[in-house]
């Protein structure tokens, strides 16, 4: 699509960001986007004349950009009266103007800095040119529709799998062998399947730790001992008190778990939980604050950053492999991700300035009256 649209230099960089959206719409998890579009990007858009280092930036905005657009990874907090889940459609609703001005004005940010100037090899793209892959954007349309119509990211997925490997086959991008394949040499079960699971053992393995983790810390008393202490702190009794502390409190979970999101809210959503509930801040407003303070800046510090050593670590290999390819550093990449940066100055707008906390009002007084 690049080289038929005659994209280059900064046009691209904005290619990668919107196409990078799309993939971690359907990916329904941040990490599994960014394995799957470095590889797929950072070649092509270095041949193209973007700049290294604005093009990695591009490529996380977008995965963070997409997540929070995707029905599919979304975070609820509950409603303290009648302790049901936050509506879905209220939470992206509410949360979509203040996204999408961060995303335009990362794109404006990408089509202006996001050329390098260097030279293009036309023979070297067009030999890794494969238009049949679009075909692979049907299962994540199907994904996102079914996730719209159901809220079930599990029951989306498992559709978007199976429609996956039916239209993967049906186009010839792989063969049955590719699903499940046996290397009779070491006895070791390969393919799409069996490759796609170990890649996930250590995410799957940390996930069942930090469970345990947060039910110890639950059983053990400590979970609650944390929240009556704060929230019998005055100034977090308070709407703008407990915003703040929410928002600080995910951020500094988030940057210690190495900016898994994750991980990091469901560490955190049960303290998010009380403490909101006690301040009458609505569900909404406390699911949108807790997914956006996971996605800023405190997603890509480059010191720990899941994200931007693993966005170095498959750069790094890809360089190795071809000359062509420079390295970045995980401090240009963490300049360059421009959505994310944006995104932090729109939380402090948020919970400093109480930016759509107007209907907050009425639901605190409504809350505080069924609680009496």
């Amino acid at each position: 699509i690049g080289m038929h649209l005659h994209l280059s230099g900064g046009s691209f960089t904005v290619f990668c960001f919107l196409v990078s959206s799309l993939i971690s719409m359907g990916a329904g998890a941040p990490i599994a986007a960014l394995l799957a579009v470095v590889p797929i990007f950072y070649p092509a858009g270095v041949l193209m004349g973007a700049d290294p280092a604005i093009l990695t930036g591009a490529r996380l905005s977008g995965i963070f950009f997409g997540d929070a657009l995707s029905p599919s990874s979304q975070v609820i907090q509950h409603d303290p009266v009648t302790n049901k889940g936050a509506d879905l459609l209220r939470v992206m609703k509410q949360r979509l103007p203040y996204l999408l001005i961060a995303g335009i004005l990362s794109a404006v940010l990408f089509y202006a800095l996001g050329t390098s100037g260097s030279a293009q090899n036309p023979e070297l793209l067009a030999s890794m040119c494969n238009p049949k892959g679009l075909w692979m954007l049907l299962p994540i349309l199907l994904l996102l529709i079914i996730c719209f119509k159901t809220s079930d990211l599990f029951v989306g997925v498992t559709y978007a799998i199976v429609a996956g490997i039916i239209v993967g086959i049906a186009t010839g991008l792989f063969r049955f062998s590719d699903l499940i394949s046996i290397q009779y040499e070491t006895q070791e079960l390969h393919g799409i399947l069996f490759d796609g699971l170990s890649g996930v053992v250590d995410i799957i393995i940390s996930t069942i730790l930090l469970y345990g983790l947060i039910a110890i810390a639950v059983e053990g008393g400590m979970m609650e001992k944390c929240c009556n202490y704060l929230t019998s702190r005055k100034a977090l009794q308070h709407v703008g008190g407990a915003e703040a502390m929410i928002s600080l409190g995910v951020g500094i979970v988030n940057i210690l778990l190495a900016g898994c999101v994750l991980p990091s809210i469901l560490m955190f959503k049960d303290i998010a939980d009380t403490i909101g509930k006690k301040a009458g801040i609505s569900p909404e407003r406390r699911s949108i604050l807790l997914t956006a303070m996971t996605t800023n800046i405190t997603a890509i510090i480059p010191i720990n950053s899941a994200f931007v050593m693993g966005a170095v670590t498959v750069i790094n290999q890809l360089a190795a492999n071809h000359a062509y390819l420079p390295v970045v550093t995980p401090f240009q990449i963490f300049l360059s991700s421009y959505y994310c940066l944006l995104l932090t100055l729109i939380c402090g707008i948020w919970v400093v300035l109480g930016a759509g906390r107007e209907g907050e009002h009425k639901y605190s007084m409504t809350y505080h009256h069924a609680k009496e």
